[in-house]
């Protein structure tokens, strides 16, 4: 155990050591301060609508509009699927448009709770229209957020007609944590989205930019004080992973399972609980991408939809 001691030197001035050492502490404390209160203020940053779609002079009087929504989201601290289209704007859109084109996602996952705490989190997006879960699959990301809020950016590139009947079903977000323990009713987490799509007359070139490869993503961590990466980096999946085991509980429907189809890392069961393990994910059949969250799922937002279909 180290001793800091100070020895005095004749015609030093100790007052001004102790004024010198009071200025250092008050420093790091407004340093520290700092930091918090800017992750306590940090949004994703934006993004222009003409590097995601290409708009030429007379792309405005055709079939389409492109819109942008962002929302903050407190969730609870345990397993939450989010179902990310609105009902009320899919209503909307039926009335011109026939399908929806789905170009860029930003999503964040933000603590609401002091730094340094030990925070994996498992997002997954998926097409629940699938019945089977691998195949709904649309990106997977395990990540921490001991540091503060992490972002990534993804560019789908695919359409989905409005009059689909499962519609809503499309984009679900599925969030897990671990190793977050309060008491009931807190909301430690908060989502935060941002989405650039179009609803179109035809699915016939959306005249997009950019693409999303498979198994690959992109995160961005807010906290620049907590990590030497300062750019942008790509990742593989199995980069940015905890090697984390996760149960989710009720994300598919229960059904007889065929054994020999199943992937070592995602073992489905016959109640609809799947086990992810990431040590060494490889889906090669799975596309990566991200959707947004515009109003918190439950079986009664559905029924209350399928009733106006």
């Amino acid at each position: 155990m180290s001793i800091l001691s100070k020895k005095y030197i004749p015609g030093k001035n100790i007052n001004n050591e102790q004024d010198n050492d009071d200025n250092q502490i008050n420093s790091i404390e407004e340093t520290v301060n700092n930091i918090e209160q800017s992750l306590n203020n940090w949004t994703i940053p934006k993004t222009n609508i003409n590097t995601i779609y290409r708009i030429g002079t007379f792309d405005y009087f055709q079939g389409y509009s492109i819109k942008m929504t962002e929302q903050t989201l407190s969730i609870g601290q345990n397993q939450q699927n989010l179902y990310l289209l609105s009902s009320r704007s899919i209503l909307e859109h039926r009335t011109k448009y026939k399908f929806l084109h789905v170009g860029l996602v930003q999503i964040a996952i933000k603590p609401l709770f002091r730094i340094g705490i030990d925070a994996p989190v498992l997002l997954i997006l998926r097409d629940k229209r699938h019945k089977d879960f691998q195949n709904s699959i649309l990106t997977m990301a395990e990540t921490n957020i001991a540091n503060g809020p992490i972002y990534f950016n993804c560019y789908p590139n695919f359409s989905v007609g409005l009059f689909d009947k499962n519609i809503l079903d499309t984009l679900v977000l599925t969030i897990e944590t671990k190793n977050l323990e309060f008491k009931d009713d807190t909301k430690p987490l908060a989502i935060i989205y941002r989405v650039c799509y179009k609803t179109m007359t035809t699915t016939l070139e959306p005249k997009t930019r950019l693409s999303s490869p498979r198994n690959e993503t992109i995160i961005f961590e807010a906290n620049t004080n907590h990590t030497k990466v300062h750019t942008p980096k790509r990742l593989k999946w199995y980069d940015i992973t905890q090697s984390c085991n996760w149960n989710l509980q009720n994300v598919i429907d229960p059904k007889p399972l065929d054994s020999s189809k199943q992937i070592s890392n995602i073992i489905e069961y016959n109640d609809g609980s799947v086990d992810i393990n990431f040590s060494s994910l490889n889906i090669s059949s799975s596309r990566l991408s991200t959707s947004f969250i515009t109003e918190t799922g439950s079986d009664t937002i559905l029924d209350n939809f399928y009733k106006n279909l």
